[in-house]
């Protein structure tokens, strides 16, 4: 990487990027039909009661981009600034899957095995193997302006990508299903940055606008998330943050965003429990529905914080600090079939810090408490597998009070 000035008006920066990944996953998966209420005759037929599926996925990932920069300072207030990155993806991946007796990873010979495993989670036997290469040009663009000493402003574009690959987690044989595409994002973004009040204080803003396609989503299955496309879907928003000392000893800040993040097209978006139960009832069973124009997942649409910050010195060589912080997230799903029981509601967190610091010595000691109200909120959820109308959810921590220790030399 290197760096260059040229004539105090144009510099550079540029780079090569290499990466070579090697993954091995493996997944052994034990069911026991009596256990979750399957019966074990249909038709006057012995059914086994019991099975396994015994799934090994290998990926080989090669990666190289070339990327560089250039600023031009056209004057005194005003520069410009052009990036582009080529890159270059090849991934090799194989994937078997092998539909056996209860705790074995082979085969089994009994064509009903297989028949329950496809009629449970379209589970296949099968061996697959596929190639994929792509490269990949992302170009951005920068405008900055001093309006003054205290003011700037700017505007953003740039053009992002994600590179597709291969499921693991996908149990079917189908090469559509085992692959997905690469997405691609056009961002653009206005914002203005201040310093007020003779630098007592910040205040900062930006509205911001991307586009999706072929935007990447996953849909969890008995075995795990399997990755797919939704056609294509926009982000935007505004946010802004303000800070102040209102005097030496105490600082004040608040920040807000709002977020509009939806699908413009996802006809074959994934279905609920439910809906996916009644459908295969009807004898379909792929279900789908269109959820374009419904919110994406885990995209709150307003999130606001408050804080304060008061400092007291003690003697010549000695500092209390306490920070009190407010934060508040509105309502967001956490999966993107829109199911009502996978909805965080919104809520408040309350966090602080109370420390006490020598300079002279190097050491501070803190107490921290967070989540003080214990609110017990959902940081990933989803259906129980072949338990139609059953969830699981992870939450994140509940209230906690911890001791810090900082030791500096």
């Amino acid at each position: 990487m290197s760096r260059v000035l040229w004539g105090e008006r144009i510099d550079y920066i540029g780079g090569i990027y290499a990466h070579t990944q090697d993954l091995t996953s493996t997944l052994w998966l034990n069911l026991d039909f009596d256990a979750v209420g399957i019966p074990s005759s249909l038709l006057g037929l012995s059914l086994p009661t019991q099975l396994a599926t015994f799934t090994e996925f290998e990926q080989t990932t090669d990666s190289l981009a070339v990327f560089g920069q250039a600023t031009w300072n056209i004057t005194d207030t005003l520069s410009a600034t052009l990036g582009l990155r080529w890159g270059e993806d090849q991934k090799e991946a194989t994937k078997y899957l092998d539909v056996a007796r209860f705790r074995s990873k082979e085969r089994a010979i009994n064509p009903l095995y297989a028949v329950i495993a496809g009629a449970l989670n379209n589970s296949e036997n099968h061996d697959i193997e596929n190639e994929r290469s792509v490269e990949n040009v992302s170009p951005a663009f920068n405008l900055q302006w001093y309006a003054t000493e205290d003011v700037m402003s700017y505007f953003r574009y740039a053009k992002g990508f994600k590179d597709g690959g291969f499921n693991a987690s996908d149990t079917t044989s189908s090469q559509d299903a085992f692959t997905y595409e690469d997405e691609e994002a056009d961002t653009f973004e206005l914002g203005v940055k201040t310093t007020l009040f003779d630098g007592a204080a910040t205040f900062n803003a930006a509205a911001f606008y991307t586009e999706f396609a072929n935007r990447q989503v996953s849909n969890f299955t008995l075995t795990g998330y399997v990755v797919g496309n939704a056609a294509e879907s926009i982000t935007q928003g505004v946010e802004a943050d303000f800070r102040m000392a209102l005097s030496e000893r105490l600082t004040i800040g608040a920040s807000a965003a709002w977020l509009d993040s939806y699908f413009t097209s996802f006809e074959d978006g994934p279905c609920t429990a439910v809906q996916t139960d009644a459908a295969f009832r009807a004898g379909n069973p792929d279900c789908r529905q269109d959820l374009s124009g419904e919110g994406t997942d885990y995209a709150p649409e307003v999130t606001a914080s408050l804080t304060g910050q008061y400092v007291r010195p003690i003697g010549d060589s000695m500092e209390m600090r306490f920070q009190l912080d407010l934060n508040y997230t509105e309502e967001y799903y956490t999966t993107q079939d829109r199911d009502e029981a996978d909805k965080q509601d919104a809520f408040y967190k309350i966090n602080s810090r109370l420390s006490l610091m020598s300079f002279a010595q190097g050491w501070e000691l803190a107490l921290l408490g967070k989540n003080l109200t214990n609110e017990i909120t959902t940081s990933h959820g989803n259906d129980v597998p072949l338990f139609v109308g059953a969830h699981f959810a992870s939450t994140d921590a509940p209230r906690s009070v911890a001791v810090e220790g900082v030791l500096r030399f």
